[in-house]
C-alpha cells in the first residue's frame, strides 16, 4: 500500500531492472545507530535551490588538491592529453575509486561528497567526478570539498556527453583496486564500501558484487535518516536471468583490472549502458549478492528512464538481441546441473581457502588465470576448507554461501568440468605446471588423479627442495584403526635432509596423492561415488583411492612436474634451531596428560609445544599417535609428513608412518619411506626388520 500510494511502479521480469520492490522496512532504531557514522544533515528535498553553506563556514579543516582545469569531449575512447594532465600522482593504496558523472546535479553534490567522505574506509577511497559540462555549479561545491579532502579528482568535459562516456572517462582515471557506482542523488550506508570491499577481498574468484537498497523520493536524504518509500530485494546471481533483466542495482562495486579483459561501458547506449557491461562481465566471471541493505535509491519520476520509456525499450531490446545467443548454451549448462550430467570438457579450478592469507588466495587465483591450459578453458572457484569457516572477516552476509571442499568437488565432478583441479594457496604454480598435469591424465584411461612433485607433499611425491622450503598451515582430518610409539623427551640432533626417490619415467603410479595439487578426471570420480562430505578431507581422499583402486583406476605421480610450497617461518621470523627446556618440558607435560587419559589436554599442549618450536619434531609425531588412535588416519598421517619435513631422519616418525600405511594396505609407501631412510641410516636395525617383514 506505501509503494501504491507513492506511485512507485513494482519492476517485473519484462522490464531491465529484476527486484521485488517492497513495502518499507521498519527503520533502523536507536540501538543500532551506533553502527553507523553520523550523517552531515543536508538542506530540505523542498528547497533544493537554497544555497549551502559552505564548508568553511561548517568549521571542517582537512588537505586539500587543485582542481583540474577543463578538457575537451571530441572522444572518450582514449582521454585526451589534456585529461591525462588534469590527473595527479594518487596513492597506490587506494583500494576503491567512486565513479560520479554529474551534468546538472549542483542541488545533490554536496551530499554526496559528505555521504562519500564519511564512509569507514573513506581514507582508502578515491572519488572521481567527471562534469560533462553542466549548466549548474558542481564545480564550486567540488573545488571547496578539494580544499580539505585530498583524494577527490575533477574534470570538467567542454561537451555534454551521456553519463557511460563520462564514466568511462571516471575509469580511465580511476586507480582504486575496485570501482563503484556513485550517482549523484543516491546515497550509502556509511559502512557499505567496507563491507563489499571485504567480501571481494576473501573471495578472488568473484568480480562483482550487489547489495540491496531502501528506495526513497526525498531528494538529500541519508542512509540513516531518510523517509523510506520501499526496497530493492535483488535475487542471488543467475546468467541465465541475467539475459532477462539487470538486477545489479544502482550501487555495485567490481574489479577494475575486468575492464582490460572486457572493455569499457558502451557509450552508444544512452539507458542499459550498465546490463549490458554486466552481460559482458557475466561471460567469464561470478557476481555475488550481497544479502544487506547498503545503499538508498532516490526515485526520480523525472530520470531519462522513466521521461522516455520508448527509447529505454528499444534499447533493452537491442540488448537482448546482443547477448540472447548465450541462452541455448546456459540452459544446456543448467540441464547437465539438473541431471548430473559430467561435462565434456574444462577445467574447475578449486581453491581451498583456510588459514591463508587474502593475499595468498588472490595470487593463486591470478596465477591459475594467467598459467591456464592451452587445450581446455579454465574457471575458477574459491571455497573453504570447511563449514565453520566464516565468509570473510567482517561477516558481511552473502548469498550464496561458499561452497565447502568436499561439496565443491562432487559439484565439480558431476557436471561442471571435465577436469577439477584441488590446489592449496600455498603453493607457486610457474607455466606448464597445469597442462603437464593435463598430459598426464589423457595419457592413459585408466588414471584418475595425477599429482606433481614437490618440496612438501605425502612421500611418494616428495623431492629434495627446490632452493626454498615449505610452507603451509596443516589442515585438520580423520578415519580410524590400532597404535605406534610415544616418543620421550630425549632427542637426537635435527636436520634438514628431504626425502629423495629416482625419477625415472614421465608418471609413476602411487598409492596416495597429497590433496595440496590434485587433478581429478571427473568420470572416474563419478564412476565410483564421488567423495563422502562427511569426512575431512584427507580421510575422504584416503576412501576414494581405495574405491578407485579397488576399481582398477591409477593415481599418478607427474615426476617430471614440480611445484614449490612456500617457507614455513613463524609470525615474527624467529630462529627455531636450538630446543629450550621449556618447549621440551611442554612436551612431556603433553605426554603425562595424554597417557592420563586427557586427550583433549594433550592435544593442546603438543600444539603449543609445535607452536613454541616448528623445527621440535617429537610433538608432531607425538599428535600424529594421538590423532590415530583416536581415528583421525588423515591428521596423523599430515602430522608424520610434517615431522619428516623437520627431520627426515627421526626414526620414531619414520617407523609410525610406515606402520600406518601398512595397516592401511598401502606397503608400497611404507616400504619407499624405509628404504630412503636406511639409504641414510644403513645401521637403523628397528626399520630394516620392519622393511623385511
Amino acid at each position: 500500500d506505501t509503494v501504491k500510494s507513492l506511485g512507485i511502479p513494482i519492476y517485473h521480469d519484462a522490464d531491465w531492472r529484476l527486484a521485488i520492490l517492497q513495502p518499507a522496512p521498519p527503520q533502523p532504531s536507536e540501538e543500532h545507530n551506533d553502527e553507523l557514522t553520523k550523517d552531515t544533515k543536508t538542506d530540505p528535498p523542498s528547497q533544493p535551490t537554497q544555497k549551502r553553506k559552505t564548508l568553511s563556514e561548517e568549521g571542517l579543516r582537512l588537505s586539500g588538491r587543485q582542481i583540474a582545469e577543463s578538457v575537451s569531449s571530441e572522444t572518450t575512447q582514449e582521454p585526451t592529453p589534456d585529461a591525462r594532465e588534469t590527473k595527479m600522482d594518487y596513492p597506490p593504496e587506494y583500494l576503491v575509486t567512486a565513479l560520479v558523472p554529474t551534468y546538472n546535479s549542483e542541488r545533490f553534490m554536496q551530499g554526496l561528497l559528505e555521504d562519500l567522505e564519511s564512509q569507514t574506509i573513506a581514507d582508502r577511497m578515491e572519488i572521481v567526478i567527471v562534469d560533462t559540462d553542466s549548466p549548474t555549479n558542481e564545480k564550486a561545491i567540488v573545488q571547496e570539498f578539494q580544499q580539505h579532502h585530498d583524494n577527490i579528482v575533477y574534470v570538467q568535459v567542454s561537451k555534454r556527453e551521456n553519463s557511460h562516456a563520462a564514466l568511462n572517462r571516471c575509469l580511465r582515471l580511476a586507480k582504486g583496486k575496485y570501482v563503484t557506482l556513485a550517482c549523484t542523488d543516491d546515497r550509502h550506508k556509511s559502512d557499505a564500501y567496507e563491507r563489499m570491499v571485504a567480501v571481494l577481498e576473501s573471495k578472488p574468484d568473484i568480480g562483482l558484487v550487489y547489495a540491496n537498497c531502501y528506495v526513497t523520493m526525498g531528494e538529500n536524504e541519508t542512509f540513516r535518516e531518510h523517509t523510506r518509500a520501499g526496497a530493492y530485494c535483488w535475487i542471488d546471481f543467475d546468467r541465465l536471468r541475467l539475459l532477462h533483466g539487470c538486477f545489479m542495482g544502482p550501487q555495485p562495486m567490481w574489479r577494475r583490472s575486468l575492464h582490460e579483459k572486457y572493455g569499457y561501458f558502451d557509450e552508444n547506449i544512452i539507458q542499459p549502458g550498465d546490463w549490458d557491461l554486466w552481460l559482458r562481465f557475466a561471460e567469464g566471471e561470478t557476481f555475488l549478492h550481497i544479502d544487506e541493505f547498503l545503499g538508498l535509491y532516490l526515485y526520480s519520476p523525472d530520470s531519462r528512464e522513466h521521461r522516455e520509456p520508448e527509447l529505454s525499450q528499444h534499447e533493452t531490446e537491442l540488448v537482448r538481441q546482443r547477448y540472447m545467443p548465450r541462452e541455448t548454451e546456459l540452459r544446456e549448462r543448467e540441464q547437465r546441473a539438473l541431471l548430473k550430467q559430467p561435462a565434456q570438457s574444462g577445467i574447475m579450478a578449486i581453491v581451498v581457502r583456510s588459514t591463508a592469507s587474502h593475499e595468498r588466495v588472490e595470487n593463486c587465483v591470478e596465477q591459475l588465470s594467467r598459467y591456464s591450459p592451452t587445450s581446455e578453458e579454465l574457471f575458477v572457484k574459491v571455497v573453504k576448507a570447511h563449514a565453520d569457516l566464516a565468509e570473510n572477516e567482517l561477516g558481511v552476509n552473502v548469498s550464496p554461501k561458499s561452497l565447502t571442499v568436499l561439496e565443491a568437488l562432487n559439484q565439480g565432478t558431476a557436471w561442471e568440468a571435465k577436469y577439477v583441479l584441488l590446489i592449496s594457496p600455498d603453493v607457486d604454480l610457474t607455466e606448464g605446471v597445469v597442462d603437464a598435469l593435463l598430459t598426464v591424465a589423457e595419457s592413459d584411461d585408466s588414471i584418475a588423479a595425477v599429482g606433481p612433485t614437490s618440496n612438501a607433499a605425502p612421500a611418494p611425491q616428495r623431492v629434495e627442495s627446490r632452493d626454498v622450503e615449505p610452507e603451509s598451515e596443516p589442515q585438520k582430518n580423520l578415519t580410524s584403526p590400532p597404535a605406534p610409539l610415544l616418543q620421550g623427551e630425549e632427542r637426537e640432533p635435527t636436520s634438514r635432509v628431504s626425502l629423495d626417490f629416482e625419477i625415472d619415467s614421465k608418471w609413476e603410479e602411487v598409492s596416495y596423492l597429497g590433496g595440496f595439487c590434485l587433478l581429478l578426471k571427473s568420470r572416474a570420480i563419478q564412476q565410483v561415488g564421488g567423495l563422502d562430505e562427511s569426512l575431512s578431507l584427507n580421510d575422504a581422499l584416503w576412501q576414494l583411492y581405495t574405491r578407485l583402486r579397488t576399481s582398477k583406476y591409477k593415481l599418478a605421480c607427474a615426476q617430471e612436474v614440480y611445484v614449490l610450497h612456500a617457507k614455513l617461518t613463524n609470525e615474527e621470523g624467529a630462529n627455531y634451531d636450538e630446543l629450550t627446556a621449556a618447549e621440551i618440558e611442554m612436551n612431556a607435560n603433553a605426554k603425562r596428560l595424554y597417557e592420563s587419559g586427557d586427550v583433549q589436554g594433550a592435544e593442546r599442549m603438543f600444539k603449543r609445544a609445535i607452536q613454541m618450536n616448528p623445527n621440535f619434531v617429537e610433538p608432531y609425531n607425538n599428535l600424529a599417535v594421538l590423532y590415530w588412535q583416536e581415528g583421525q588416519t588423515g591428521a596423523a598421517l599430515y602430522k608424520l609428513t610434517e615431522a619428516l619435513q623437520v627431520d627426515a631422519n627421526d626414526v620414531g616418525a619414520v617407523v609410525n608412518y610406515g606402520l600406518i600405511c601398512k595397516e592401511l594396505a598401502a606397503p608400497d609407501i611404507a616400504q619407499q619411506i624405509f628404504e630412503a631412510f636406511l639409504q641414510r641410516n644403513p645401521d637403523a636395525t628397528e626399520v630394516r626388520e620392519l622393511l623385511e617383514n
